[in-house]
């Protein structure tokens, strides 16, 4: 009887470990049928993720035929049922895809990540610097405009040069009324790594109805204002449309 029992058993296990890769499988593949998995990782790395799971199903097939071919007694994992921390944490990836929507990054991690200030230089691994003297500004991307503002000191610079960006709304108590960042994330390998970048944006909130989060192409130029006793360039809004969350939401 015991036999019996611990043979259901390991049957059970073998079950759920086939189960569980079998849906890390579906949850990659979902994801880039969906034009997701950027959301997630760094573009170079798609393929990569994609072949790997390939790989990971070819492999399961071999493990399911060739379960019939094992001495009895014999089990695909190390006491996975016994261990039921280990199992969550296993389980807990899938669950989630399964309950939430797949997301970007939001302004609540660029809070917690940034000054809340905007105009932090962050660096993507390729990294170039941009010709400053370009004769149609709005041409460069935010990034660019970053980039920029880091070679140089001097604010009044930039004054009256008009920008054409892309982002999401991003608020933070910290900044005065009547501004916020238009942000976006640069990674390098995979979302946990994400830094923020940002532009401070100055509006008139009775003119412009902007959401937290809103992802806006926004037209303006830039001014300087002094935000937290420093000059900074600061552009101001004079027009936006909403767009949709990019395919790519993050520099790269």
């Amino acid at each position: 009887m015991k036999i019996k029992n611990a043979q259901k058993w390991l049957w059970l296990e073998n079950l759920l470990v086939i189960v569980l890769l079998s849906g890390y499988v579906w949850m990659i593949l979902r994801l880039f049928w969906l034009n997701k998995l950027t959301y997630y990782i760094h573009p170079d790395y798609v393929w990569m993720t994609v072949a790997s799971s390939l790989l990971l199903l070819m492999v399961l097939v071999f493990v399911v035929v060739s379960l019939g071919f094992r001495e009895k007694g014999r089990g695909l994992s190390a006491g996975l049922l016994k261990n039921p921390a280990r199992l969550l944490l296993i389980i807990l990836p899938l669950l989630l895809f399964l309950v939430f929507q797949p997301r970007t990054l939001s302004s609540q991690a660029f809070d917690s990540r940034s000054s809340g200030l905007g105009n932090e230089l962050v660096l993507s691994r390729n990294d170039s610097k941009p010709s400053a003297f370009v004769i149609n500004t709005e041409k460069r991307e935010l990034i660019d405009w970053i980039r920029l503002f880091a070679q140089s000191d001097k604010p009044e610079d930039f004054v009256s040069l008009k920008a054409k960006v892309s982002g999401f709304v991003s608020r933070d108590e910290a900044l005065p009324e009547g501004y916020f960042t238009i942000a976006r994330y640069v990674i390098s390998c995979c979302a946990a790594d994400a830094r923020p970048v940002g532009i401070l944006v100055k509006y008139d909130p009775s003119k412009f109805n902007l959401k937290t989060d809103q992802w806006i192409e926004l037209k303006g130029h830039f001014v300087v204002e002094e935000i937290a006793g420093e000059k900074k360039p600061v552009l101001e809004l004079v027009e936006y449309q909403e767009i949709a969350v990019p395919d790519n939401p993050y520099i790269s």
